[in-house]
C-alpha cells in the first residue's frame, strides 16, 4: 500500500470520528446508549470514505489473475534497437525481467506458454521465427487467467488488426511496449527474372523495393527519409563479376518502386548450368543492415531451348501469345518478326535488332516451332525449319501447302465466325473446360483446310447459329505433332479481360503443353515459391517416373534430407529444410530408363520477416494494463471491492434501528 492510500485513511478516519462526535455529541439530545450508534455511523461513513482502498475479501475459489508478458520472439527481433546497438530481443528480456510477470507468453509464427519467466533463454532456439502472429498469443494468455497483459514487440505484427478485434472480444487489458528506435528502412520486396536463360541473352530483372512505416513510429517524418538520402542503389552482380547498378529515388513510406536493370548472360561452355546472381542495395538504404541483399538462382545454356515463333506477316498474335508460352515452357519463349525483306526484330518489352543468321540458329535449335504466315509466303529456310520440326505450331495468314505435312490450307470462309465451347474431345479440351464463350467477339477471317483427316481442337460457328468448321486442328504421327490455327484474330480475345481472355489463354497453354509433352518437361522439377521471398513449394513428378529418390544436399555435400517413394504422386511437397543455399538431386526410372536431375536453390531466411512491416498504431487499450498490480480489471484499471460498501449499507440501518429504539430523529 502507497503512502498516499495511508494518508487517505488516516483522513477518512478522521472525518468519521469528527461526524461522530458533532452528531452524537452536539446535535443530537444526550441520552443513555447513544455511543453504539454514533460508532455504527463513524464505521459506516470510514467505510464509504475509504472503501476503494481497502483490499478485497480473497477466496480460494477464485484467485487473482496472472501479471502476464507477451513477449515478441521473431525473427526481426535480432536485428538491432538502432543502428550499432544491441539487438531488440536482448532489450525486450530485459523488460521481461524488470515487469516479473507471472506468467509469460512467447510469440512468433507460433506460441510457447512459459510457466516459469525466471529461466527466459535470450536464445529462444526451436520455435517458427519466419512469423509475428499475436492473435494466438492473446488467446493463450487468456485461457490461462489473465485479464491484462503487456505485450513487447518491435511492433511489425502480421495480424495486428486481427489482434486487436481479438482484444476486444477477449475484453483484455493492453499495453504495448517497443524497444525499438524509429528507424525508416528502405529493403528489397521482390525480385522477378527468367529462370533459364542462353550464353547470348541479356538477362532482365526487375527489383521491387519498398520503404515500409518506419519501425517505431505510426508514420515518421520527412526529414527522417531525407537524412538517410533520398535516393537508394540497386545493383545485380554475375557470377563472372559483371556488374549492373542503377540509382532511383527511395520510395516513399509505405509504397514501393520496382528497378529494371540488365545484365549480360556469362560465357557458358559445354552443357548448361545453374548460376548464382546477386541482387543488392546499398548499405544506407537500409540502417540496420538486413532485407538488403538477394539470391537469384538461373540456369544458362549455350544455346537454349524453349519456344521459338518466327512470324513473316506480323500482326497483334505475337504480343499476345508470348507470354502465354512463355508461361507454360521451362525454357522461356523468343519471338522473331519480319519487318522488312532482310531486317528482323526480337519482340519484347524494347524490339532488338537481330541477323538473320540468329533467327535462324534459334528456329531449328527450337524445342516447340510457332510458325505465323501464309505456307506459300515462307522463306525457304523457314519452311525447310517447319517441315523437319517434329513440334510445330502453324499460325496460317494465307493459302498453300503446310510444310511437311499432306495438310493444305485453303481460303477465307465467308461470313462471321465464332468460337463454339465446350471444345470436341481433344488433348486440349481438359484446358478449356467450364469456359464460356458468350463474351468471345468473332476472329477476322476463317480459313479452310484439305488433305487427311485431323483431329479438331477448337470449332467455330458461322453467325452463331449456322455451319459448323475447325478452326484449329491437331495431327499427330510417330514421333512428330503438329497444330494448325485456321482463325486469324484470335488475339482479340485476349485484349479483352475477364472470360474472353482465360479462353484464349487456356487454348494457347493447352496447345502448348500438349507440344511441348515429353520433350522440355523434366522427370522431377523444383516448383518455386510465389515470391523470391518463399520457400520453394515443392517438386513436379513427370508420369511413368517410378522409384523415385530425392537427395537434399547442403553447400558442403553433406546431406539434409532424403526420401524415397516408388510410385510417387503428381507432386511432392517441399519438407521443412533449414535456411541458405542448398541442392538437389532426383533419381529414379522414367519408362524404363535411368535418369538423375538436380539444382541448386536457396531456402530464404525469413526474409519477410526481416524485411520490415508496417508497425500501425499501438494495440494499448485506454485503461493500460499494469503487469506489476495484481489487481486490475478488464479494463486494466483497478477493481474495488465491493465489502466495504455492503457493510457500511448494513451498519446505516443498525444505526437507524437504535436511534429510533432510543427515541431519536
Amino acid at each position: 500500500m502507497s503512502s498516499g492510500q495511508v494518508t487517505w485513511l488516516f483522513a477518512a478516519a478522521l472525518v468519521a470520528s469528527a461526524g461522530a462526535f458533532f452528531r452524537y455529541g452536539i446535535r443530537e439530545e444526550r441520552v443513555p446508549g447513544r455511543a453504539l450508534p454514533a460508532l455504527l455511523w463513524a464505521a459506516a461513513v470510514f467505510l464509504i470514505l475509504a472503501g476503494v482502498f481497502l483490499p478485497p475479501i480473497r477466496t480460494g475459489s477464485k484467485p487473482s489473475a496472472p501479471r502476464t508478458v507477451l513477449l515478441d520472439v521473431s525473427a526481426s527481433m535480432d536485428l538491432p534497437v538502432a543502428p550499432g546497438r544491441d539487438s531488440r530481443l536482448d532489450s525486450a528480456v530485459a523488460l521481461v525481467r524488470a515487469l516479473s510477470p507471472d506468467l509469460l507468453v512467447r510469440f512468433s509464427g507460433n506460441w510457447i506458454a512459459d510457466t516459469d519467466p525466471d529461466s527466459l533463454d535470450p536464445a529462444l532456439g526451436g520455435s517458427d521465427r519466419s512469423g509475428t502472429r499475436l492473435a494466438p498469443a492473446l488467446r493463450a494468455a487468456r485461457a490461462a487467467g489473465a485479464d491484462s497483459v503487456v505485450i513487447i514487440t518491435d511492433g511489425e505484427l502480421e495480424d495486428r488488426e486481427a489482434a486487436r478485434r481479438e482484444i476486444e472480444r477477449l475484453r483484455l487489458g493492453v499495453r504495448e511496449e517497443r524497444p525499438v528506435s524509429t528507424v525508416t528502412r528502405t529493403t528489397i520486396r521482390e525480385v522477378s527474372h527468367p529462370e533459364r536463360v542462353s550464353t547470348t541473352d541479356t538477362i532482365p530483372f526487375a527489383v521491387e523495393v519498398w520503404t515500409p512505416t518506419a519501425s517505431g513510429s505510426a508514420v515518421p517524418s520527412a526529414g527522417e527519409i531525407g537524412g538517410r538520402g533520398d535516393s537508394v542503389t540497386v545493383a545485380v552482380t554475375g557470377p563472372d563479376g559483371a556488374r549492373v547498378a542503377a540509382q532511383v529515388p527511395r520510395p516513399a513510406v509505405g509504397r514501393s518502386r520496382v528497378v529494371e536493370l540488365r545484365l549480360p548472360a556469362p560465357a557458358v561452355r559445354g552443357s548448361a548450368g545453374w548460376h548464382r546472381f546477386e541482387v543488392g542495395a546499398d548499405a544506407g538504404a537500409d540502417p540496420v543492415g538486413a532485407g538488403s541483399a538477394r539470391a537469384a538462382w538461373i540456369e544458362v545454356a549455350p544455346t537454349r531451348a524453349g519456344p521459338v515463333l518466327v512470324s513473316v506477316d506480323a500482326d497483334w498474335e505475337p504480343g499476345h501469345l508470348l507470354p502465354v508460352l512463355t508461361r507454360t515452357s521451362t525454357g522461356g519463349a523468343r519471338a522473331f518478326l519480319r519487318v522488312a525483306p532482310d531486317r528482323w526484330v526480337r519482340a519484347g518489352t524494347t524490339p532488338q535488332a537481330v541477323p538473320l543468321e540468329r533467327v535462324r540458329a534459334e528456329a531449328v535449335a527450337a524445342d516447340l516451332l510457332i510458325v505465323q504466315g501464309a505456307p506459300d509466303a515462307l522463306p525457304a529456310w523457314l519452311a525447310s525449319a517447319a517441315a523437319g520440326h517434329d513440334r510445330l505450331l502453324f499460325l496460317a495468314r494465307g493459302p498453300g501447302e503446310l510444310p511437311g505435312s499432306d495438310l493444305s490450307v485453303g481460303g477465307v470462309v465467308d461470313g462471321e465466325w465464332f468460337a463454339e465451347l465446350p471444345p470436341p474431345a481433344s488433348p486440349v479440351a481438359r484446358s478449356m473446360a467450364g469456359l464460356e464463350p458468350t463474351a468471345l467477339p468473332p476472329v477476322f477471317a476463317l480459313r479452310s483446310v484439305s488433305g487427311p483427316s485431323a483431329s479438331p481442337v477448337l470449332e467455330f460457328r458461322k453467325d452463331r447459329r449456322g455451319d459448323s468448321r475447325p478452326g484449329v486442328i491437331a495431327t499427330s504421327s510417330t514421333g512428330r505433332r503438329q497444330v494448325v490455327v485456321l482463325a486469324e484474330g484470335t488475339w482479340r480475345w485476349s485484349a479483352r479481360t475477364g472470360a474472353s481472355r482465360a479462353v484464349y489463354r487456356a487454348l494457347y497453354a493447352g496447345i502448348a503443353g500438349w507440344l511441348l509433352e515429353d520433350v522440355l518437361r523434366e522427370p522431377v522439377a523444383l516448383v518455386a515459391g510465389e515470391t523470391s521471398a518463399t520457400s520453394p513449394i515443392g517438386w513436379d513428378v513427370a508420369p511413368g517416373v517410378a522409384d523415385l529418390v530425392l537427395v537434399v544436399r547442403d553447400p558442403e555435400g553433406a546431406e539434409v534430407w532424403r526420401d524415397g517413394i516408388g510410385d510417387p504422386p503428381p507432386r511432392i511437397p517441399f519438407p521443412a529444410l533449414p535456411p541458405g543455399e542448398l541442392s538437389y538431386e532426383a533419381s529414379g526410372t522414367l519408362s524404363g530408363s535411368a535418369f538423375l536431375v538436380g539444382r541448386p536453390f536457396t531456402v530464404p531466411d525469413a526474409v519477410e520477416e526481416v524485411g520490415g512491416r508496417p508497425v500501425g498504431r499501438s494495440l494499448t487499450t485506454a485503461g493500460t494494463a499494469r503487469a506489476g498490480d495484481e489487481r486490475t480489471g478488464p479494463g486494466g484499471d483497478r477493481t474495488a471491492p465491493v465489502w466495504p460498501f455492503a457493510l457500511a449499507a448494513t451498519l446505516l440501518c443498525a444505526e437507524w434501528f437504535l436511534r429510533r429504539r432510543l427515541g431519536l430523529r
